[in-house]
């Protein structure tokens, strides 16, 4: 359905409007969007990390940022293009990490934006549940459906 190649720098306009389709609405409404910020941000977020492209059919659909740490890993983002959501392929992205988590002895972790019901009505089918919150997160973890 879906797979999995890490991000190169071809790929980071294509990615960063993906992100910006994904986030611009909560991140408006908390703070407030500024475009050149959210572009500095975005090359500085790219300078820093791997992440890998989500393709279907060889077509970019979005991406996903996982982070493995020695303790547990954790979502930092994952971001479906709007022309392909509600196809399931983020929810197959991440049970596909939950089974690797799970097969590693990992915890799985994220955080979702309060304003982003759609989002966290996803984690918690897929098994997440709310252990924490921030003013504008909530912070999950996978404990299983």
């Amino acid at each position: 359905m879906y797979s999995l190649r890490p991000a190169t720098s071809d790929d980071h306009e294509r990615l960063r409007l993906i992100h910006d389709a994904g986030f611009h609405d909560v991140v408006d409404q908390v703070w407030g969007w500024d475009d050149d910020y959210q572009i500095q941000r975005w090359a500085n977020y790219m300078a820093a990390v791997v992440i890998d492209v989500i393709e279907v059919d060889s077509e970019i659909a979005g991406f996903i940022d996982l982070t493995k740490n020695d303790d547990h890993w954790y979502v930092t983002n994952i971001v479906i293009a709007p022309e392909q959501q509600r196809k399931g392929i983020g929810s197959a992205v991440l049970r596909d990490v939950i089974a690797q988590a799970q097969s590693a002895g990992m915890p799985l972790r994220l955080q979702v934006m309060k304003l982003n019901p759609e989002a966290h009505a996803l984690y918690e089918r897929l098994g997440f549940v709310v252990n924490g919150e921030i003013e504008t997160h909530f912070k999950m973890e996978y404990v299983g459906q």
